[in-house]
Parts: C-alpha cells; sequence; structure tokens
C-alpha cells in the first residue's frame, strides 16, 4: 500500500510521491496520473518546455495544447493558462523533493 508524501498543492491540483514505491500522482483539471519515476521527469520536461513556448493572448484560456501521456488514447487537452499553473505545482514538488533530500543527508545514519 502506498504511503504517499504531498510535494506541491494548490485549489487546482496536486504532486504526490510515494515514499516506498516512488510513483507520483500527480491530479490535475479532473484528471489523476500515475507514473513511475521515468514517465513522471518526461512530464516534467514536456511541461516545462511547453510553458516556454508563446502562445497569442486570445488562445491563453482556449484549451488547444495536446499533452500526451504513457496510456493509449489518453491525452490532456489544456490551455497556457492551465500549462503555467501545471508548471508552477511541478517546480514547487521539485524544490520540495530537493529539500527532503537535503534533509535526508542530515537525519541518515
Amino acid at each position: 500500500m502506498c504511503d504517499f508524501n504531498n510535494l506541491s498543492s494548490n485549489e487546482n491540483g496536486f504532486i504526490l510521491r510515494c515514499r516506498q514505491c516512488g510513483y507520483y500522482q500527480v491530479g490535475f483539471a479532473g484528471i489523476m496520473l500515475s507514473l513511475n519515476g521515468e514517465d513522471y521527469d518526461k512530464f516534467c520536461r514536456l511541461i516545462e518546455h511547453l510553458n516556454g513556448r508563446p502562445v497569442d493572448e486570445d488562445k491563453r484560456h482556449s484549451r488547444h495544447i495536446v499533452i500526451p501521456t504513457p496510456y493509449y488514447g489518453v491525452n490532456l487537452l489544456l490551455c497556457k493558462h492551465e500549462i503555467d499553473e501545471l508548471q508552477m505545482l511541478l517546480s514547487t514538488a521539485e524544490t520540495e523533493l530537493v529539500a527532503q533530500s537535503m534533509m535526508a543527508l542530515f537525519t541518515d545514519n
């Protein structure tokens, strides 16, 4: 049974990581993805890439950005505003993971 650590959350989503198996759960925009570490890293890089792409202001709130998932036939459809929010969640989660890793250096014997 998974023991999840909340790495990041806000009113629209969350990022959790299981302390035992290392799987991540990404909940956002009404969808929850369970990803292994490799797929989570790929997902983070993809969102970072999409976040850096310019979008016309009139399309900022239009869901036109297709994000593939590791699941056959399942894609996310988000707008630029949601990509920005998701990137913020992922960035906060990464900062939390780094902080926890650093703290573990002092607590693990």
